[in-house]
């Protein structure tokens, strides 16, 4: 299970920059265009949120505290 974490938290981090930080950029660097791109900029941002939780429980060390993470991604 942490290695399920591991790779969900990087590729939601990859998903996150690029609609983050790219936001006027969907056509090139996301699967559709998001208009208007502040739209974009709003889901990067739910996405860089799920890389910190992913992230944070995939170092924890018991599976009880790590299950809420699961259903994030």
């Amino acid at each position: 299970m942490r290695i399920l974490l591991y790779v969900a938290s990087f590729l939601v981090l990859s998903v996150g920059i690029s609609l983050f930080f790219l936001s006027e950029k969907t056509d090139i660097y996301f699967s559709w265009t998001i208009n208007p791109p502040l739209t974009a900029t709003f889901l990067g941002a739910g996405y860089l949120a799920s890389f910190l939780l992913e992230f944070l429980y995939a170092r924890e060390k018991v599976w009880a505290k790590t299950r809420v993470a699961v259903p994030g991604v």
